[in-house]
């Protein structure tokens, strides 16, 4: 009884340890599922960052074209000027400052054009370097995470084995216990079979007995009357008792050998 117990002790520890293992798969899996979610987001934010920029780019764009709509737009302005008076010193003098402010303009349009392509570039170089990192992010993730898992169910695997070979043992000693108990209960079975068939003789012979007391008693009243026919008769029923106990005493013999 100890050994099976201690059998169904160990059982309900490997179980209970196997699902502690996979209770710790489960973290791992939705540790992951974080990491993604965390990946996903800082997508999504990049991806906002780079319509920002994009809006920017845009914005700075629509500038440049005003500016250039602007510019054209004087340029024909001061062309009618000079045709109206091109003799004229102060139209020279506004044609002169028309003409640096057109340089300032026409500096100011390219330092835009520049800086906006600048942006550009800076903006899909920040764009192609998040996706590489996060693609980099991912993998090490998919790695750990795969490396972690095959590392605990390898470890899952190896206790279990060792738990296993331990019941194996442990269930092989209860089963060479139990068949020791069986031989124990056939030999007493035997002995106790032995012992009633002894008692049954012992029963028998003491019926027998109180049957010649009984005989003894009934004969008493006549036995002065005729002596030697009592005596006869006695020698008569001893002789069927001993015959009679020594064919009970043989059948109980042919028994055992049974």
């Amino acid at each position: 009884m100890n050994g099976t117990s201690s059998l169904t002790t160990e059982t309900h520890r490997v179980v209970q340890r196997y699902d502690e293992a996979l209770q710790q798969v489960a973290s791992l899996t939705r540790e992951i599922r974080k990491l993604k979610d965390e990946l996903r987001r800082n997508q999504i934010d990049s991806l906002e960052l780079v319509g920002q920029y994009e809006d920017e780019l845009a914005l700075q764009s629509e500038m440049v074209t005003n500016l250039k709509k602007e510019r054209h737009e004087q340029d024909l302005a001061e062309q009618t000027k000079r045709q109206v008076s091109t003799r004229d010193v102060a139209t020279w003098i506004g044609q002169s400052d028309f003409v640096s402010k057109e340089t300032e303009l026409e500096n100011v349009i390219d330092l835009l054009e520049d800086e906006i392509q600048g942006l550009k570039q800076s903006s899909r170089k920040q764009r192609d370097d998040f996706q590489r990192q996060s693609i980099v992010n991912q993998a090490a993730v998919n790695h750990l995470a795969r490396e972690d898992l095959c590392n605990e169910v390898h470890d899952v695997i190896t206790e279990l084995n060792m738990d296993n070979e331990r019941l194996r043992q442990e269930f092989s000693a209860v089963l060479s216990e139990m068949e020791k108990i069986q031989v124990s209960r056939e030999v007493q079975g035997k002995e106790l079979a032995r012992t009633k068939r002894e008692l049954d003789f012992l029963r028998y012979r003491d019926k027998l007995m109180r049957q010649r007391q009984m005989q003894l008693i009934a004969e008493d009243a006549s036995r002065n009357a005729n002596t030697s026919k009592d005596t006869s008769n006695n020698d008569k029923a001893d002789e069927a008792i001993s015959d009679s106990l020594e064919e009970y005493f043989t059948q109980c013999f042919k028994n055992s050998q049974r």
